[in-house]
């Protein structure tokens, strides 16, 4: 196979531990060649940006006051795991101040014929090395971030209460031209500028790895179809603010901020109640008028949540997470309701030492199999029912060591697709979860296709299933939580327009806010059969 090789710009000897990450999974891989950039800044580059001291002086306060769940300013020395690794030094003079010994630099690197350069220096270089590596200087920027650092990223996202941040890949080629390769986004945080940079600078691992190694194996066609798909996808937002505030509008930023944080903090608990409502007889399964649901009653000390139905001897069966407030963990609960409404007695049917929800459920050859989400376990566990409703066994995993939530199997064109949420940051704190889709031709095999497409989503708008998916006057319908802001904001209601082995592709179709009671906050699930249609929704909980 041929060797890919890439040069990657440090400043001196030092990288953040988010790059770090970066290099050491490259050094680790097959069949490439690294090259190290030093630079050497022999002075400061002169640069008229004033920043305000009090914005300085909320930047070194937010930093202090949440320095225990923030590392991505970690600086680490790269000669302890660059030993070995083919270097070239230049200086801040030699790029900036071009003459002919700056001519040596570039046949130097010349020489090595690269085909990629990472950008990992706050030195702004991509049109000084231009022609000097195939595909151009690859840098990972959050949003609003440019080459001059002129904005503060992540601070008026929280200041505006945008529900998202995000980074994009960017790419200079060797004609100048800036592209977005890939972009990712997280819900923001709403009280920290560098616990939101902490969080989107870790997703520059997983994100940056997958562009080289979709660049390795297939070149030019796959950059073209990653700029076409992020440019498809209308990602790339202009912020309404990219400046530095003023001294008054930090001061009053700083109090509508700390509002906020002791509204929230001293009125209300961190985790809500959420609660499952049904209603019989629907005139349409996801275009309804939800105001007119009925709740399910709970237990004292718990709440219900992700609803699944199944309709048998004229009541339905309603599979769902019971969570426990005290064990702080869900178990799997069933609940049947007749077509008069009467409500059975809560039984509980698998409640296991770890959480458990989500329980995805359907027939095969006339046996129920339960499909609940374990994602501490780090598997996708099946059982299977011995005496309907009530009674199940462990039947097998269908994955292991997987990251994955909310794992939904639709049976389609005589194959299994599973649709499941996976988080493969490496990091178990990140809200990431990106929609993965594998298939096979038996579901007890254990083995199953990952498609060519994944992630086939990678927003967190769009992404993490919400119920079953389901087909409607021939169009197949998959629901999907809305997670930006906050988990569990709306359902979205997504046409998948093709699927099979080599394609994927759905579009947003209608979307459901809990916009018709004030006192709720999110929904994040859907389902029915037959006669009934389920959702549930979240309340915030107070402390007083």
């Amino acid at each position: 196979m041929k060797i890919f090789k890439l040069g990657i710009i440090v400043k001196d000897n030092n990288v953040f531990s988010w790059q770090q990450k970066i290099i050491e999974k490259l050094i680790n891989s097959l069949n490439i060649e690294i090259l190290i950039l030093k630079t050497q800044m022999v002075w400061p580059i002169q640069n008229n940006l004033k920043v305000p001291s009090l914005y300085h002086f909320y930047d070194r306060l937010d930093r202090t006051l949440f320095k225990q769940k923030i590392n991505y300013l970690n600086i680490v020395d790269s000669i302890s795991f660059l030993n070995g690794i083919p270097n070239i030094t230049f200086n801040s003079i030699e790029i900036y101040y071009a003459d002919d010994g700056t001519k040596s630099v570039y046949m130097q690197i010349a020489h090595y014929n690269l085909d990629l350069i990472l950008n990992f220096s706050t030195l702004s270089c991509e049109k000084y090395f231009v022609n000097v590596s195939k595909y151009g200087i690859l840098s990972y920027r959050l949003d609003g971030e440019n080459k001059e650092n002129e904005y503060p990223a992540c601070y008026w996202e929280i200041v505006k209460e945008t529900t998202e941040i995000g980074a994009s890949a960017i790419l200079t080629d060797n004609f100048g031209k800036e592209s977005a390769v890939s972009r990712v986004s997280l819900s923001t945080y709403p009280n920290s500028v560098h616990i939101n940079r902490d969080q989107i600078s870790k997703l520059g691992p997983l994100i940056i790895s997958r562009i080289i190694f979709g660049l390795k194996g297939s070149g030019q066609s796959f950059l073209q179809k990653s700029i076409e798909t992020t440019n498809r996808e209308k990602q790339l937002k202009k912020k309404t603010l990219e400046r530095y505030p003023n001294s008054i509008e930090v001061m009053y930023n700083s109090v509508v901020l700390l509002k906020r944080f002791l509204i929230k903090n001293m009125l209300y608990k961190e985790l809500g109640r959420w609660s499952v409502q049904y209603k019989f007889n629907c005139s349409t399964n996801y275009n309804t008028e939800f105001s007119s649901f009925t709740r399910l009653k709970c237990r004292n000390g718990a709440f219900l949540a992700d609803p699944f139905v199944i309709s048998k001897d004229d009541k339905s069966f309603i599979f769902l997470e019971e969570y426990d407030y005290k064990k702080d963990k869900g178990r799997i609960s069933v609940i049947s309701v007749d077509d008069a409404g009467n409500q059975s007695s809560i039984h509980s049917i698998i409640d296991n030492s770890y959480h458990m929800s989500y329980p995805f459920i359907f027939e095969l050859d006339k046996t129920y199999y339960l499909m609940p989400e374990t994602s501490s376990t780090k598997s996708i566990e099946l059982y299977k029912c011995l005496e309907f409703p009530n009674k199940w066994e462990f039947c097998l995993n269908i994955m292991e060591n997987v990251n994955a939530k909310d794992s939904t199997l639709f049976y389609y064109d005589q194959k299994w697709w599973l649709f499941t949420s996976m988080n493969e940051t490496g990091f178990n704190e990140l809200n990431f979860n990106e929609l993965f889709l594998f298939y096979t031709d038996d579901i007890f095999s254990s083995k199953w296709q990952s498609h060519p497409k994944n992630p086939i989503v990678n927003d967190p708008k769009l992404s993490r299933p919400a119920g079953k998916v389901f087909i409607n006057e021939g169009k197949i319908y998959r629901p999907s939580q809305d997670c930006s802001g906050t988990y569990g904001n709306a359902i979205n209601i997504n046409q998948i327009t093709k699927l099979n082995e080599k394609e994927y592709m759905e579009n947003l179709v209608s979307k459901i806010r809990p916009d018709w009671d004030h006192n709720l906050a999110g929904l994040h699930t859907l389902n029915f059969d037959k006669n009934i249609t389920l959702i549930d929704v979240l309340q915030p909980r107070r402390k007083f």
